[in-house]
């Protein structure tokens, strides 16, 4: 539950960031460089910022954690998590710059999936 919750607060933080054009705590220069990737193309999908579906996801994930669902809806949104994650490894690799805030964002969520996993 500890991992939902920083999540959903690096989510909002991140959400709150698109919306009012705020700079994240982030270096913008040489490979790390949060700005270029946070301000892509990529950070939208279908109009919806993946801050956003980043924070849903976290959100959603607390919600079958709290109700101890372990069966084929869990699984089914395990699957979106790893899935969210290769496109924003792709898109980090595409773009040729790395964001320190969604590599933390792609560690919880494989982090999420492993514990679910185990138990």
């Amino acid at each position: 539950m500890l991992i939902s919750l920083v999540g959903v607060a690096v989510g909002a933080y991140l959400t709150y960031a698109h919306y009012t054009d705020t700079q994240v705590a982030c270096t913008d220069t040489g490979l790390i460089n949060c700005g270029a990737v946070l301000n892509s193309s990529f950070s939208v999908v279908l109009g919806i910022p993946l801050a956003v579906l980043l924070l849903v996801w976290f959100i959603v994930f607390a919600s079958l954690v709290f109700y101890k669902e372990k069966g084929v809806l869990m699984n089914m949104w395990l699957i979106v998590g790893v899935g969210g994650v290769a496109y924003s490894t792709m898109s980090m690799y595409l773009i040729g710059k790395v964001c320190v805030w969604c590599l933390s964002m792609d560690v919880l969520i494989i982090l999420s999936v492993i514990l679910v996993l185990i138990y």
